[in-house]
C-alpha cells in the first residue's frame, strides 16, 4: 500500500511504501527533514501530523510523550504512515547528495588516546566523496547491522575521508578495529553520505557549537570546511567542547589556533573529570548558558550522546528560551556507534 505525504507550507509531496518511517520515504525522494539520533530518541525531528494516522509505537516515550501523541505530533525518523498525510514542515530541503552505497578501503589507522583513534579512508572505485561538511557515513556489517560515524574531514577533501571513533568495549566494530583485526587495506561495504546536520546559519547571525566526547567530529569538518573555504568571514562563532580530561581534548590545538587567529572565533573546553583543571568545569550547557544567557536569536548545534542532545536541548530552551527551530543535531547511541 502506498501513502501520500504532504508538508505543509512546502512544495513537497511524496510517497511512502507500508512499512516506511517519514524520514525514509522522504529520503527515498531525495527530501532532507530535520534529525537528530534517527532512533526516535531525541525528539529534535518532532512534527504535528495536521491529517492522517500514524504507528508512534517505535517513539520512546521520553522523545514523544502521550500527550503529544494525543495532539497529533510524530517524531519522522521512527513514525510510519497508516494513511495519507499533512505533516508540519520542519526545515524539508532537497537533498543535495543522495546517499549511495559503495565499497572503501582503510588507508591509515592513526592513535589519537588510548581509546580514541582516526579511521582514514578510501574508495575503492577511486570517486570522490562528496558530501556536506556535518554528515555521516554508515558502515554496513554482518546480520544487516548498521554503524555511523561523522565525518571530522572538510567536505572540500575529496579524495578521503577522516573519522574520530572511541573504542567502545564489546562493539561489533570498535572491538576489531582497536584490537588490530582491522588493518590498512580492510574493506567495507558503506552507505553514504547521510545526515541532515550541516552548517546552514547566514553570516549575521550568531552560531554555538555545544559537543561532548567524539561528538567534536562533524564540528571539525564544518570549521575545516569554512576555512578551507575561507567563509569565516566576520562571523561570530564559539565552540564548546566538554570531555573527561585535558588529554581527550585532542582538537585543542587547531581550535585554539582558530580562536587565535579568527576574532570573532571562541573556543571553550570543559572538563568535567580533572580536579586539577583551571578552566571550565561541569555541562557544556551550563557553562553555555552563563556565558551566553539569551539564546533566542542564535543558532545552536549539539553533537554528542542522545542523551546529552535531548537534555542540552531541554535544558537551553527553558534557560535561554533556545527555540527549537534554531537547534541542530547529530546525535549518536551506544549501539549506533559501537
Amino acid at each position: 500500500m502506498t501513502f501520500k505525504i504532504v508538508i505543509a507550507d512546502s512544495p513537497f509531496v511524496f510517497t511512502a511504501e507500508e512499512g516506511e518511517t517519514i524520514a525514509q520515504a522522504a529520503e527515498r525522494h531525495d527530501i532532507q527533514l530535520k534529525l537528530g539520533c534517527g532512533q526516535g530518541a531525541c525528539g529534535l525531528c518532532k512534527g504535528k501530523v495536521f491529517s492522517g494516522h500514524v504507528d508512534n509505537s517505535n517513539c520512546k516515550p521520553f522523545a514523544l510523550t502521550e500527550d503529544e501523541r494525543q495532539k497529533g505530533y510524530a517524531l519522522y525518523c521512527t513514525s510510519k504512515p497508516l494513511s495519507d498525510l499533512v505533516i508540519e514542515n520542519i526545515d524539508a530541503t532537497h537533498i543535495v547528495y543522495p546517499p549511495t552505497r559503495f565499497r572503501v578501503e582503510v588507508l591509515n589507522i592513526i592513535p589519537i588516546t588510548d581509546d580514541t583513534l582516526e579511521l582514514v579512508l578510501g574508495r575503492t572505485d577511486n570517486k570522490t566523496f562528496d558530501f556536506l561538511a556535518g554528515q555521516a557515513i554508515n558502515f554496513e556489517l554482518p546480520n544487516e547491522e548498521v554503524r555511523s560515524y561523522s565525518m571530522s574531514s572538510p567536505s572540500t577533501q575529496k579524495n578521503k575521508i577522516e573519522l574520530v571513533i572511541r573504542h567502545i568495549p564489546g562493539g561489533l566494530f570498535t572491538d576489531p578495529l582497536f584490537s588490530g583485526k582491522v588493518t590498512v587495506g580492510s574493506a567495507f561495504n558503506v552507505q553514504f553520505p547521510l545526515g541532515s546536520f550541516f552548517f546552514r546559519t547566514p553570516i549575521q547571525r550568531e552560531a554555538l557549537f555545544l559537543a561532548t566526547g567524539t561528538g567534536i567530529a562533524p564540528v571539525m569538518s564544518i570549521l575545516r570546511t569554512l576555512k578551507a573555504q575561507r567563509a569565516f568571514h566576520d562571523r561570530k562563532i564559539t565552540v564548546y567542547w566538554g570531555a573527561k580530561t585535558p588529554s581527550d581534548l585532542y582538537f585543542r590545538p587547531e581550535l585554539e589556533n582558530l580562536q587565535n587567529t579568527l576574532a570573532n572565533f571562541r573556543f571553550v573546553p570543559v572538563v568535567s573529570r580533572d580536579p586539577a583543571w583551571k578552566g571550565e568545569t561541569g555541562h557544556v550547557q551550563q557553562v553555555a548558558a552563563v556565558q551566553h544567557g539569551d539564546m533566542r536569536d542564535i543558532d545552536v548545534y549539539l553533537c554528542g550522546s542522545t542523551q546529552m542532545v535531548r537534555s542540552a536541548s531541554a535544558y537551553l530552551s527553558v534557560r535561554c528560551g533556545l527555540k527549537e527551530e534554531n537547534t541542530f543535531s547529530d546525535a549518536f547511541g551506544g549501539l549506533v556507534a559501537s
